[in-house]
């Protein structure tokens, strides 16, 4: 027993002896916890006392003492060794910390960086990696900097100062990479939906182009699924301000394309029984996926995008992509324009969160008329519910007979946006934070989830039934329909 318990002493005052060398050579700097401390000491003198006395076998309270004297000094060796492992995985923390912020400032755009702390627009003198060179690697000229966008004395107190200067305003500008996140889901020329840039803009206005005209501007599932990613993509990018929609030829948008190939079936949900609850089961869940994958997620990019919203509309728009208006900022458009949601008389239900955006937008009442009754709602009407912002007149030449012409309405809008929302005009954080205080003041309390997770069963439901299909199906096969 003595034997052992030489050992246990001995593998506890070497453990320690390894802590505290590990602890040198990592030039780490341990505080152990002052119970852990006191225990240590405790159990070592009450060791050597144990091993000193004679006739420990025979002594049944020494036994019982040692039993203790053991518990304790495994605690303490397991307190000391947890203290270190605790200390330095707070050390790892704190480095991987400063990493993660000081990339994020780096690679964030000058509109972000504003709104950060005022002791973050200072560096140390040392290079940084990614900072520009030249004026932003100048010595201090004072030691008294000016705010850098008030130009009054800074409030960081002087014994922060010694060793920092300020990064001019330019120097942070240029810090903005003019290169995308990652490449864009689709390219200029792309069909039926493009995405591209307006020219001399620096990459801040997008343009998402609907561009089928040979078949109206007609999308299919995949369509809007691309839609959605663009969206998605564009709101990844710090340098993108303006966000635009249009399109190709005389419509913008006729709605769903009732020849989309994605309407066939695959072969276990053709051969499920409706009848069966089995055979329900398996449709309902693929309808339930395509639509929370369709127009649910469409909803969701489009109500969530944070970028200023603009449609610039070529020509009339039908059904799902209406619904796509109703989430625009702004919207532009000819005097001739209409709108047009048959979801009634396609046995559909309201889809794209119209049932909470079109009263938004265009008030209950047209709202109502709008998806119950399936009325055509003119230019003039929704311009007078401030669902259109503002019209223009359609040059004469562009009268409808030439099937492919496009009117020139994007041109007009883009002069318009870089006059009112790019710099230096306009304040791209003044804009951004406006239209999200402007959407949580209409929308917070809509319970948009709640809504657009309605639409979706009601989707399902009319789908698994069949009847939608069947309206496509006989449009398809040249049957006249109202639009």
């Amino acid at each position: 027993m003595l034997k052992k318990i030489g050992e246990l002493f001995g593998m506890l005052t070497g453990g320690t002896a390894k802590v505290e060398k590990e602890t040198t050579q990592l030039d780490v700097r341990l505080e152990l916890d002052e119970s852990a401390h006191f225990q240590h000491t405790k159990a070592s003198s009450k060791t050597s006392a144990f091993l000193n006395k004679e006739n420990a076998d025979e002594d049944d309270e020494m036994e019982v003492e040692y039993m203790i004297v053991a518990d304790k000094c495994i605690t303490a060796a397991l307190s000391v060794e947890g203290t270190r492992d605790r200390l330095l995985e707070q050390q790892r923390w704190k480095k991987r910390r400063v990493g993660e912020v000081s990339s994020r400032f780096l690679t964030a755009p000058p509109v972000i960086k504003r709104r950060r702390q005022v002791t973050r627009l200072y560096k140390p003198r040392r290079k940084l990696k990614g900072l520009p060179l030249g004026e932003a690697q100048a010595e201090p000229q004072n030691h008294n900097p000016t705010h850098f966008a008030t130009g009054a004395p800074s409030r960081i107190p002087h014994r922060h100062r010694s060793n920092l200067h300020p990064v001019p305003l330019s120097a942070r500008q240029n810090m903005s990479s003019t290169k995308f996140t990652s490449p864009p889901p689709a390219q200029p020329d792309s069909a039926p939906v493009a995405l591209s840039f307006v020219a001399n803009c620096d990459n801040r206005v997008a343009v998402i182009t609907l561009n089928a005209p040979e078949k109206l501007n007609a999308l299919g599932w995949a369509d809007y699924k691309c839609i959605t990613q663009c969206l998605e993509w564009i709101a990844l990018q710090p340098d993108i301000i303006v966000t635009i929609f249009t399109g190709k030829g005389r419509y913008f948008s006729a709605g769903a394309n009732v020849k989309d190939p994605s309407r066939t079936l695959p072969d276990h949900v053709a051969r499920a029984d409706s009848n069966t609850a089995e055979g329900k089961a398996i449709i309902a869940d693929f309808y339930a996926g395509r639509t929370h994958a369709g127009q649910g997620k469409l909803a969701l990019a489009l109500r969530n995008h944070p970028k200023i919203l603009i449609a610039a509309l070529n020509g009339p728009t039908v059904g799902l992509s209406a619904a796509i208006l109703s989430h625009c900022d702004l919207v532009y458009a000819y005097d001739d324009f209409f709108l047009f949601t048959p979801f009634m008389s396609l046995a559909l239900v309201a889809e794209g969160l119209t049932s909470v955006t079109f009263i938004k937008k265009m008030g209950l009442g047209r709202a109502t008329e709008a998806l119950l009754e399936g009325r055509k709602m003119s230019a003039q009407d929704l311009k007078e519910s401030g669902f259109i912002t503002r019209l223009y007149t359609k040059p004469p030449t562009y009268d409808g007979k030439d099937k492919l012409a496009t009117p020139p309405i994007l041109d007009d809008v883009v002069k318009h946006v870089q006059d009112k929302f790019l710099p230096p005009n306009a304040s791209p954080f003044s804009l951004l934070y406006t239209k999200k205080l402007l959407n949580d003041a209409a929308y917070a309390y809509a319970g948009v989830d709640a809504v657009n997770q309605a639409e979706l069963r009601g989707a399902e439901t009319v789908f698994a039934s069949g009847a939608p299909q069947k309206r496509f199906e006989s449009i398809a096969g040249g049957a006249r329909h109202k639009l």
